[in-house]
């Protein structure tokens, strides 16, 4: 699970439609489950391929390419702390932190002190 904004949560979980890739979720509504496919190195997509995915996914007015991406941020260690998420064109990509069992507040802010709250930078 990943936290973003202190109180939104985004879930990557094993994909039920292909055992061998990741899945996001939004929240706990396992209805919003969508595959996630490699883009570029640490970056993830969900954008649908097809029209009619676009349609059933109820993703009609998302025409902001980049809301369909994850990139991921790693650790000194090279595991993955946090990715960024741009979901809006007008706004600037917020980090969302991984959330692991036992992981203290202060852990987690931590992660947020290191890469900041927003990219501001605009770089992909």
């Amino acid at each position: 699970m990943y936290v973003g904004l202190s109180v939104s949560r985004i879930n990557v979980v094993q994909s039920s439609s292909a055992p061998a890739q990741l899945a996001v979720s939004f929240g706990d509504n396992h209805k919003t489950q969508r595959d996630l496919e490699p883009y570029d190195a640490d970056v993830l997509s969900f954008l649908p391929k097809k029209r009619d995915e676009l349609l059933a996914q109820g993703m009609l007015d998302w025409d902001f390419w980049r809301v369909g991406l994850f990139e991921f941020l790693r650790n000194e260690h090279g595991e993955v702390e946090a990715f960024w998420w741009q979901w809006d064109e007008y706004d600037y990509a917020g980090l969302w932190v991984k959330d692991v069992e036992g992981m203290t507040e202060a852990q987690r802010k931590a992660v947020t002190e290191k890469h900041g709250r927003f990219r501001k930078d605009g770089k992909a």
